[in-house]
């Protein structure tokens, strides 16, 4: 997941309701890309890599703990997912790095450096 037309870097001045889909195995809940098991009320970290991509002339996030503003928008994703995936609210945390983007047709994301699951809505 490579997060396109970024804005500068922000600092998070309240705790900040994002959605990510998560897949589930065995009832235990993996991160979609890279695969990376979490639990429901934990919170984790991602350093956050800048790339250019030289076909956009522009910079993307390569590597950061990416959601997505909206839950509609994370379920209307889940199409192109397999069926035992899922949308899990998140929190990215008062004092977090983050940036907004856009994400293939969402235009409405986010990469963080930190990230908090709170539940499961689907």
């Amino acid at each position: 997941m490579c997060l396109n037309n970024i804005s500068k870097k922000k600092i998070a001045t309240k705790d900040i309701i994002c959605y990510k889909i998560l897949t589930r195995y065995n009832n235990k809940f993996y991160t979609y890309y890279r695969y990376k098991r979490i639990k429901i009320g934990s919170e984790y970290y991602s350093q956050i890599l800048l790339m250019y991509n030289r076909l956009r002339k522009q910079y993307c996030i390569e590597k950061g703990l990416h959601s997505f503003k909206f839950k509609k928008d994370a379920m209307n994703y889940l199409k192109y997912f397999l069926n035992y995936s899922i949308v899990a609210k998140c929190v990215i945390p008062k004092g977090s790095i983050y940036y907004t983007g856009t994400f293939d047709y969402v235009r409405y994301a986010y990469a963080s450096n930190k990230i908090k699951y709170l539940n499961i809505t689907k």
